[in-house]
C-alpha cells in the first residue's frame, strides 16, 4: 500500500482510485451537495428546454406580428372596399331612383295616351252607343255646347263638380219615339269606380239642366270589379272599345 504522507499523496491515491474519491466526497458533501449535479444537470435540461420553447414563441411572435401586419393590411383594404360599396349603393339608389321616376313617366305618359286614344275611338263610336242603347243618333255635343248647358247650374252647383261636368269625354244627344235623351259617356282603357261616378253623375246633371232625360255610359277595353255590378243590373250602359286599335301596328 502506498504510504500517504501529505496531501499530494492523498489527492494521488484519489485520483487513482475512483472508489475512495466517492467514498470520501459522501463523507466529506451533504446529500444535497452530492445529489447538485444530478439537479445541475436536470436544471440545463430544462433551461436547454425552455430556450428551444422560446425560440419557438419568438418565432411564433415574429409570425403573429407578420399576420397582425397583413391583418391591418386587409383591414385597411377592406375598409377601403366598403367606402367604395357604399359610394357605388349610393349611386344604384340615385340610379333607381331616377329609373323609377323615368319609369313612373313612361307609364303617365302611356296612360295618358291610352285615355285620348279611347275617348277618340268612343267619340268615333258615337252613333253605335247610342244604337246599342236603342236610341237614333242625333249628334254629338261640342265643348261649348256643354258648357252652354252646363250655365243652367251656375250658382247652384260645385264649381269643382261643374268643372268635371264641362270635360265630360262624350255626352250624345239622342232620340227615342221622337223624345230626346242624353247619355253621358266617360271613356278609358280600363274603367274603374272613379269613370262610373263622373258617367252617372254627369248623367243626372244633364237631366236637371236640360230637363230630359239621361243615361250613364262608359265606353272601355276592360272593366274593375266596382263596374261589372252595375253593367249587370242595367244601371249603367258598357262599350266595349276595340283594344286592337290601340295596340301598336
Amino acid at each position: 500500500m502506498t504510504a500517504i504522507n501529505d496531501i499530494r499523496d492523498l489527492l494521488q491515491i484519489l485520483r487513482e482510485q475512483p472508489d475512495w474519491a466517492d467514498q470520501v466526497r459522501s463523507v466529506l458533501l451533504s446529500q444535497e451537495l452530492l445529489e447538485l449535479p444530478g439537479k445541475v444537470a436536470i436544471l440545463a435540461a430544462t433551461v436547454e428546454t425552455i430556450n428551444r420553447r422560446l425560440d419557438r414563441l419568438e418565432q411564433d411572435v415574429a409570425e403573429l406580428k407578420t399576420d397582425v401586419a397583413e391583418l391591418k393590411t386587409d383591414v385597411a383594404e377592406l375598409k377601403t372596399d366598403v367606402a367604395e360599396l357604399k359610394t357605388d349603393v349610393a349611386e344604384l339608389k340615385t340610379d333607381v331612383k331616377d329609373l323609377k321616376a323615368g319609369q313612373k313617366t313612361i307609364i303617365d305618359d302611356v296612360g295618358f295616351i291610352k285615355g285620348r286614344y279611347a275617348s277618340d275611338l268612343a267619340v268615333m263610336d258615337a252613333p253605335d252607343i247610342a244604337e246599342a242603347m236603342g236610341y237614333e243618333y242625333r249628334r254629338t255635343l261640342t265643348r261649348e255646347q256643354i258648357r252652354e248647358i252646363s250655365r243652367q247650374g251656375q250658382g247652384s252647383i260645385a264649381s269643382n263638380r261643374l268643372l268635371s261636368f264641362r270635360h265630360a269625354d262624350l255626352v250624345i244627344e239622342a232620340v227615342q219615339d221622337s223624345e230626346i235623351t242624353y247619355i253621358a259617356v266617360e271613356a278609358s282603357f280600363t274603367a274603374d269606380e272613379r269613370d262610373t261616378r263622373r258617367a252617372m253623375d254627369n248623367a243626372a246633371l244633364l237631366t236637371r239642366f236640360t230637363g230630359f232625360p239621361a243615361r250613364p255610359a262608359i265606353a272601355s277595353v276592360r272593366n274593375t270589379d266596382e263596374v261589372l255590378p252595375l253593367i249587370g243590373d242595367n244601371r249603367l250602359h258598357w262599350h266595349p272599345l276595340d283594344h286592337r286599335h290601340l295596340a301598336p301596328e
